[in-house]
């Protein structure tokens, strides 16, 4: 099991790197901001600019009518700090992502890897970006993955589903919430194959 040492060095490093973490919600300065592994959030960038949340909040969502010379200094600070929207908080919000879930039997394999590379470049044409899961043919391991990008709010699915009727409930009730479409598989005759 050589990978487990990296993952466990990895989680070690993100504890620790947690317990050193300020407790407090105040930022410096943008030309004082030092890294200290804290993630900048939004009202860091508000702080630095000297301005409000709900300003800030106004120009990453596009609504409002910010003057250029506001604008030109949320960009300014952004740039300083470094500072990049949490995709995740969006997708709470809004409630969908600009995610697109792909769940594949195996990873290691030359025909699914020239796929996944058309279809990363279509996606990342259209905004979006792929969470790629892999089944390993196991129809519980294909459910449980099935259910983590649901709670991705992803915009739509990829499945080479499992060769199992233990899903196919799962899969009806998933294609009235999301585009499913089944790569080199289908579940029923009028599936989009």
């Amino acid at each position: 099991m050589e990978t487990a040492l990296p993952l466990r060095l990895l989680a070690s490093s993100i504890q620790r790197q947690n317990e050193t973490l300020p407790t407090d919600n105040t930022a410096l300065p943008a030309s004082e901001i030092k890294p200290s592994g804290k993630l900048v959030t939004m009202s860091d960038v508000a702080q630095a600019a000297g301005l409000s949340r709900a300003t800030v909040s106004k120009y990453f969502n596009g609504g409002g009518k910010l003057k250029p010379v506001t604008r030109e200094l949320i960009e300014r600070v952004c740039a300083e700090l470094h500072y990049v929207p949490d995709l995740h908080a969006v997708s709470l919000v809004t409630g969908k992502s600009n995610l697109i879930g792909v769940i594949l039997p195996v990873i290691a394999d030359a025909f699914y890897g020239e796929v996944l590379r058309h279809m990363e470049d279509q996606a990342r044409a259209v905004g979006c970006q792929l969470v790629i899961l892999c089944s390993h043919n196991d129809p519980a391991i294909e459910e449980a993955a099935i259910l983590t990008l649901r709670s991705m709010k992803v915009q739509g699915m990829v499945i080479t589903a499992v060769a199992s009727d233990r899903n196919r409930g799962l899969y009806a009730s998933l294609a009235h919430e999301v585009r499913l479409v089944f790569l080199d598989s289908y579940v029923v005759p009028d599936c989009n194959f």
